[in-house]
């Protein structure tokens, strides 16, 4: 790789030490690869400008507190807003032709359910628990604020909307197999009594926002198999003077 040549083994050995030599090499083919993406200023405008919207950043003193809190100049943010930009175009161009068989592969994964969670640690507090939201003693959510024992007790049990493949892998077939308004439970997960029910499911679609999500994981993963295979082989050039110098 053309970025290498130009480091001695020593500059190399030192880089594979403080594990920046596989970031290095991903950086560099990234932007090799998408130096012929051209994306119009119009489309990097408009981008820019839903970006600020979506986070607030209305007004300049907004702006410029979101950039100096993550270390960027404005021509820093315009180059990562161009980037991402680059990515999605890439992305679409080269691997459009496999988004569909990604999401038949992952659609079980990626609906998104809204779910309210309860989870004790003694078993029959959790039956108890249960048998008074089934008998309308109290709601789910005043029971999950009351007794519940994980993060979900500050929003009374309710999580999401969120995609399927960020609950635990426990609860997973659970709310799959659930029909909406369902309570089942407990069930022992980890060392928790939980209760579940199931607010919403809404089965995932191949649109845009799912199709551009599948191009770039496999973008990703295509970048990820190369960096492997030049850092591999770099590793193998220089392995004879690594060992040398790790040993001496």
């Amino acid at each position: 790789m053309e970025i290498t040549q130009a480091f001695s083994e020593d500059n190399i050995l030192v880089l594979e030490k403080a594990k920046l030599l596989r970031p290095l090499i991903k950086f560099y083919f990234i932007e090799k690869e998408l130096s012929n993406v051209l994306i119009d200023d119009n489309k990097l405008e408009i981008e820019i400008e839903t970006f600020r919207n979506i986070n607030k950043l209305n007004s300049e003193d907004e702006f410029s507190n979101f950039l100096n809190s993550n270390n960027l100049t404005p021509e820093g943010f315009n180059k990562k807003i161009l980037n991402q930009l680059k990515i999605n175009s890439f992305s679409i161009e080269n691997f459009s032709n496999k988004c569909e068989a990604r999401f038949l592969e992952k659609r079980y994964l990626l609906d998104e359910v809204t779910y309210s969670l309860l989870r004790v640690e003694n078993f029959y507090k959790a039956r108890e628990l249960k048998i008074r939201i089934l008998e309308k003693e109290a709601t789910f959510s005043d029971m999950a604020i009351s007794y519940s024992n994980g993060f979900e007790k500050k929003s009374g049990g309710l999580i999401g909307p969120t995609s399927l493949i960020n609950a635990h892998s426990s609860l997973i077939d659970i709310l799959r197999t659930s029909k909406e308004g369902d309570i089942t439970g407990p069930h022992k997960i980890e060392k928790w009594y939980v209760i579940v029910r199931l607010e919403k499911f809404t089965p995932a679609k191949l649109d845009e926002v799912t199709h551009k999500k599948m191009a770039q994981e496999l973008f990703e993963e295509w970048v990820n198999e190369a960096v492997d295979e030049m850092h591999n082989a770099i590793i193998k050039t220089n392995n004879s003077s690594f060992q040398e110098k790790t040993n001496s």
